[in-house]
């Protein structure tokens, strides 16, 4: 127990150390914070769906006409009065 206590109170006084240290780890654990946001946006499997779609209407004749009234992201319909919130809106937006 004492061993495990004294790594701890060295990690944290090499990370902790001093104000410019406690800045930069601080820093860095908001930059890598920042730049999981928008990458788990990118990699979600709605995401997927919809430039499948793109890609498949890429070659029809109605082409730019689909893809102007496309809409990208998560579309949803919130009813409060029922407590319901429906947000596979997306998937068949193609269709319509």
């Amino acid at each position: 127990m004492q061993s495990i206590r004294k790594i701890l109170s060295s990690a944290w006084q090499a990370l902790f150390g001093d104000p410019v240290r406690a800045f930069g780890v601080v820093s860095l654990g908001l930059l890598l914070a920042l730049a999981i946001a928008p990458a788990k946006e990118h990699f979600s499997q709605w995401h997927s769906y919809q430039r499948h779609y793109l890609a498949l209407i890429h070659d029809r004749g109605d082409a730019v006409s689909l893809r102007r009234r496309f809409q990208p992201g998560i579309h949803q319909i919130w009813l409060p009065e029922l407590g319901v919130v429906d947000r596979c809106t997306h998937v068949p937006s193609g269709i319509e």
